[in-house]
């Protein structure tokens, strides 16, 4: 079997996620009259988008959602991951541009996504890695990936650390919780071989990544 680096890796850029948070909070009321992107029929999972595409009708919602047509080279359909890279007005001066900013690549296509309470995605592959910023999390909201070469559960805590994903692996994500659990999800357009060499010394993976029931009051 694997080790958990070869699906998740984990970077400090110098996110300051209680300012993170308290710009998330300050802007909630707004995502909430904005409203949210969801599926149709869909009452667990929502999105917002961060960036958008230059002159775009719908800035908010166009980049939101599995969109699997934008990996690939097809001419009727000149849209991509890296047409999204215009900050949305609403976040422009916050904590989410300024982490945009910190990273050693150019990162595209970023977005909030809100996944409710006692709910799961389905499993899937992305058709691009993605990197995790949680916001808002809890000890019960877990990645899971099931396939034996790569099975692992863990826990990504919302300390500011910056987590690269291999999300074309067969995944989903559980929030077991009674709270709603909120992440940054950011893409890019870069091959894996040369995605990460800007990036700082990886981190590794302590306790806190793969809580137990063993510990009083841990899940919630």
């Amino acid at each position: 079997m694997n080790t958990i680096n070869d699906v998740i890796k984990k970077y400090n850029l110098g996110i300051d996620p209680v300012a993170m948070k308290k710009d998330f909070e300050f802007l909630l009321p707004k995502i909430e009259e904005i409203g949210w992107w969801g599926a149709k029929g869909a009452t667990h999972q929502f999105q917002i988008a961060i960036q958008a595409r230059e002159n775009s009708p719908d800035p908010y919602h166009e980049c939101c959602g599995p969109q699997p047509n934008l990996n690939k080279n097809d001419d009727s359909n000149p849209l991509t991951e890296g047409s999204f890279n215009q900050v949305n007005d609403l976040f422009k001066g916050s904590e989410f541009e300024r982490l945009i900013s910190l990273f050693p690549i150019e990162i595209t296509r970023t977005r909030i996504l809100k996944l409710r309470n006692k709910s799961a995605y389905r499993l899937h592959r992305d058709m691009t890695y993605k990197f995790h910023i949680p916001i808002v999390t809890t000890p019960s909201n877990l990645f899971i990936f099931p396939e034996q070469q790569h099975r692992h559960i863990i826990h990504l805590p919302a300390d500011g650390t910056v987590y690269f994903t291999d999300t074309s692996v067969c995944h989903t994500f559980m929030n077991g919780g009674i709270t709603d659990r909120y992440h940054v999800v950011l893409s890019s357009t870069l091959d894996r071989e040369i995605l990460l060499d800007g990036f700082p010394e990886e981190l590794d993976f302590t306790r806190e990544h793969y809580p137990s029931l063993d510990k009083d009051g841990e899940w919630i």
